[in-house]
């Protein structure tokens, strides 16, 4: 453990530098506008638009803006020590893989792009991360049951299909070690009487945001949205991943490994068939760590091919990272102030699609300038979620009034069009 007290302080040195710069994306900013209703009612009210969504979601950003403040580093802040807590559970398990150089797995699993993502997002997945990680080290070196329920609890409030990890606990079980099926068993039924209740209340809401979006029950693009994203950095770095993985697999305590990146990846899309969900990488992501750390033990396998497919998947890596990093992102804030700016100037808004809140969340003084028939100068405000024929439609009508395009500012997803005679 003496290496994390060099590595933990420059892991956390990077992200909080990085955290404040980046711009909010929409499901970052569909968080976020849960997160600031003003009453705890209004929070469960506004989780009716959000399908999957659990009670942590939101609470966390919230207890972190009560305690730090409204800004970009608060709201992302549960993330971040949830990405450093689990560097020492990596560490731990690495040591259970007989791997040589333990802290190279810590690093490995620090750069890999996905991981680095939501560390710095609002969303909830890098705690759920770091909470299975800990599942995993309380179930191989045998913590007292209530811990492991605990933690069990924990991930499956801050996003459901982390309950996956504990399946695949059990799983192992059923087959190596009966004796040990209790406590997963227990942890998988006492998180489902904690979220059954709170699916019951919300299931019908969540169904009619489904039929809407006509999510198709089986995705046959989710294989290929997997192996394009799992490693952050495209179907090479996937490519590099998997290839010491399949070394890897003959390590000690294969099966158990084995069923922790396999159950997650057959129940995830198991349920998005039954709840009509997309396949996202982001269901899937508690197989990451499992992914690394078998990738190492491919690479020590393999003495100085190794060494070169572990240099290999560390510069993919870096180079996604720094990539990800530079590129344009969706900027909502950048996009509501330009419309603010444009409407100060003398215009009135409108709002196309469902951009309604994203917009008024930094400016809710745009609600008192919508336009009428008669407005001369309009700004409109576009997102690239809406109904796609929305766009034409609306330009078409301003012109047929006389108004031409006079100005164009794209933030990388919004826009805002001004039109004028």
């Amino acid at each position: 453990m003496k290496h994390l007290r060099w590595f933990l302080p420059l892991q956390a040195i990077v992200l909080v530098w990085m955290a404040p710069r980046l711009s909010y994306w929409l499901d970052e900013m569909l968080t976020l506008l849960g997160t600031v209703q003003p009453t705890l009612n209004g929070m469960l009210d506004y989780n009716r638009t959000m399908a999957g969504g659990t009670p942590l979601v939101f609470l966390l950003p919230r207890w972190s803006m009560d305690l730090f403040g409204n800004s970009a580093l608060a709201f992302r802040v549960p993330s971040i020590p949830a990405s450093l807590a689990s560097a020492p559970a990596i560490l731990l398990l690495s040591r259970r893989l007989n791997l040589r150089t333990p802290m190279l797995a810590v690093a490995l699993f620090a750069v890999l792009p996905l991981q680095l993502r939501y560390s710095l997002e609002i969303r909830p997945y890098s705690f759920a991360l770091c909470v299975t990680l800990w599942l995993s080290v309380a179930f191989l070196e045998r913590f007292h049951a209530a811990a492991y329920i605990g933690l069990a609890i924990a991930a499956v409030l801050a996003q459901p299909y982390a309950i996956f990890i504990v399946v695949a606990h059990l799983t192992w079980a059923v087959m190596e070690d009966r004796a040990r099926m209790r406590t997963p068993l227990i942890a998988i039924a006492a998180s489902a009487v904690i979220l059954l209740p709170w699916y019951v209340y919300y299931r019908q809401d969540w169904a009619a945001i489904s039929a809407v979006q006509g999510i198709a029950t089986l995705d046959p693009r989710a294989p290929l949205v997997f192996l394009h994203e799992i490693s952050g950095s495209g179907y090479i770095g996937a490519a590099l991943l998997f290839i010491g993985t399949i070394f890897g697999a003959r390590c000690p305590d294969r099966l158990f490994w084995i069923c922790c990146l396999l159950v997650p990846l057959v129940a995830a899309l198991a349920a998005n068939a039954v709840f009509h969900y997309f396949f996202s990488v982001r269901q899937v992501i508690y197989v990451l760590p499992v992914l690394a750390l078998l990738f190492l033990a491919g690479a020590q396998s393999l003495g100085r091919a190794g060494q070169t497919l572990l240099a290999a998947l560390l510069i993919a890596s870096l180079y996604a990272d720094v990539q990800w990093f530079r590129k344009p992102r969706e900027d909502w804030e950048a996009a509501s102030h330009a419309a603010a700016t444009h409407v100060q100037a003398g215009g009135c808004m409108v709002f196309l699609g469902e951009s309604t809140p994203l917009y008024l969340h930094f400016h809710p003084e745009l609600a008192q300038h919508r336009c009428d028939s008669t407005s001369m100068r309009v700004v409109l405000g576009v997102t690239p979620y809406g109904d796609a024929r929305m766009y034409p439609d609306a330009v078409a009508a301003l012109e047929a009034r006389g108004l031409d395009r006079q100005a164009v500012q794209d933030f990388a997803g919004p826009r805002v069009e001004v039109f004028a005679p």
